[in-house]
């Protein structure tokens, strides 16, 4: 796979650059190199070093990618804890989208009953509804037959 070389090796040169100082580590910079680092498939530097550019100017649009990232790289407990706090310019339906992703991290950690609130209030928003509605569905489900093999 030599197109993933270019972005990788793209990745490395401008890391190097910015530990020599000659590339300042300002927010764009730092955008770049994560870009780099998710066309070369690398999740993990990507979404550390758009941590890095988040801290610096936190905007939700970056913080949405991140948190699609992190269900990708299975980052469920980093992707709780970014999405609990969103992003001050974060739009209802952005704030939504975090809820939802939230509830995704959450069932994948095996925690139904958090993950059925997340959802729930994901699907407050009309435009993220759609998409939270069958996981709602699925979980009530799901904690309905395992309350009844309980009873048994």
């Amino acid at each position: 796979s030599s197109d993933l070389g270019i972005p990788h090796r793209g990745a490395r040169v401008l890391e190097q650059a910015m530990k020599a100082g000659q590339v300042e580590r300002n927010v764009a910079n730092l955008k770049t190199l994560a870009n780099y680092w998710h066309q070369a498939k690398e999740l993990n530097p990507a979404i550390d070093t758009m941590m890095t550019a988040y801290r610096q100017a936190p905007n939700a649009e970056l913080q949405l990618k991140m948190a699609r990232m992190m269900i990708q790289s299975k980052r469920y407990q980093d992707l709780v804890a970014l999405a609990g706090k969103p992003a001050g310019n974060a739009s209802g339906e952005q704030r939504a989208d975090l809820k939802f992703l939230t509830g995704v991290a959450y069932f994948e950690q095996d925690k139904p009953q958090q993950a059925l609130t997340a959802f729930t209030q994901a699907a407050q928003n009309g435009q993220v509804s759609g998409r939270a509605s069958p996981w709602i569905s699925f979980l009530k489900e799901q904690n309905q037959e395992a309350n009844s093999s309980q009873t048994q």
